[in-house]
């Protein structure tokens, strides 16, 4: 079902991907296709990346990544997003197997704001400076290629507004014994400047 918020994990990739001058493009798989795997393969991207949202995706993950694979085995996929594990501190089992079997090619685990402009300098050979936390990127999500009157739809059909998620913080100031936020993420606050900027960005992007 498609939500009735825009994603924010695949803006934010794209919007490195614009950092670093690469052309990207984004594939919503709930209206693009009846064939998503040729729909990709027949792209031909150098570097293909799956965003896992949760646990319960894995198999059709895999599925998704085998057919295109078998489709156009030159393709090179990367998974991430907090769906690789089965919890916040599970193992990695998962894409230990799609590695072990070829399925995938790499994978980055935990926050990717830092991590995957690291790894697009070193798959194209760029020679971008990726010197700032996570919470302080020089890029901002990129929406623009989002179709946004999808989600206006969903949203309309709940009786709500389309919202957009923005990262105000990581972590928690707590330490409750129930929950394991805290075990993941030192607390962290994002810049009130970075926010207003990105609010602003986004309002350019998505007007109403």
């Amino acid at each position: 079902m498609l939500s009735w918020y825009l994603p924010a994990a695949p803006a934010i990739l794209l919007g490195a991907c614009n950092w670093l001058g690469l052309t990207s493009e984004y594939i919503d798989f709930n209206n693009e296709s009846d064939n998503w795997a040729k729909l990709v393969a027949d792209k031909n991207p150098k570097l293909l990346a799956l965003s896992i949202f949760s646990y319960k995706s894995q198999q059709y993950a895999e599925q998704l990544a085998t057919e295109i694979k078998l489709l156009n085995p030159n393709i090179k996929i990367i998974i991430g997003g907090s769906g690789i594990r089965t919890s916040i501190n599970g193992s990695l089992e998962y894409v230990e197997k799609l590695l072990a079997n070829t399925v995938i090619d790499y994978y980055i685990d935990g926050d990717a704001e830092q991590q995957w402009p690291m790894f697009l300098n070193k798959f194209f050979n760029l020679t971008k400076p990726v010197n700032y936390t996570d919470l302080t990127t020089p890029y901002l999500p990129d929406y623009s290629k989002y179709k946004v009157n999808w989600h206006r739809e969903a949203a309309s059909n709940l009786n709500l507004a389309p919202h957009v998620p923005i990262t105000g913080s990581r972590g928690c100031i707590r330490r409750c014994t129930f929950c394991e936020i805290h075990q993941h993420w030192d607390y962290a606050q994002r810049p009130p400047t970075s926010i207003v900027a990105e609010i602003r960005h986004i309002l350019a992007v998505i007007p109403d």
